[in-house]
């Protein structure tokens, strides 16, 4: 399965790439997430409650960091263990690109599920990532005051929603 979108953030790369690099930005906007963990700086540990149709499991993720051009790219490399619900296994390349109105954020995504997962049927998959890269994302933009601009000081990230 393949998902492709963009987000347009109110923010500098930089400042875009420091909050996507910043575990506890990360912990509060990925949906479910109840533990992000650095292993080493390009290797990361995750474990995440989701639910795909009447499938309701904990995720324990593996995530490494390849292909690293900073500030503008970055690959994802995800292994996620869900016991008697299955594995997801898969890869996001995410590209910065600055414009006039901040940061263009492009991902691509590839994923593959094993087990129950599987047997859920890949439309609804589908739309349950869709909805969750839409909260992340969501969540995410909101660390970013509206008024900046690139090239402004930037004050900082706001801090962190508290977790649901």
């Amino acid at each position: 399965m393949n998902l492709d979108g963009e987000f347009q953030l109110a923010a500098a790369r930089e400042t875009v790439w420091q909050a996507l690099n910043d575990l506890d930005v990360l912990r509060a906007c990925i949906p479910g997430c109840e533990e992000l963990t650095a292993v080493t700086g390009e290797h990361f540990r995750a474990v995440v409650r989701a639910k795909t149709g009447p499938v309701n499991a904990k995720f324990n993720t593996d995530i490494h960091l390849e292909n690293v051009n900073e500030p503008e790219s970055y690959t994802l490399v995800v292994n996620g263990k869900g016991g008697a619900a299955g594995m997801g296994e898969g890869s996001a390349n995410v590209e910065l690109a600055e414009n006039p109105a901040g940061t263009l954020l492009r991902y691509s995504v590839e994923l593959k599920v094993k087990g129950k997962l599987a047997q859920v049927g890949s439309r609804l998959i589908m739309n349950v990532v869709r909805k969750l890269s839409n909260e992340f994302f969501s969540k995410f933009a909101a660390h970013f005051p509206e008024q900046e601009k690139p090239g402004q000081e930037v004050a900082g990230i706001a801090d962190a929603p508290a977790p649901e």
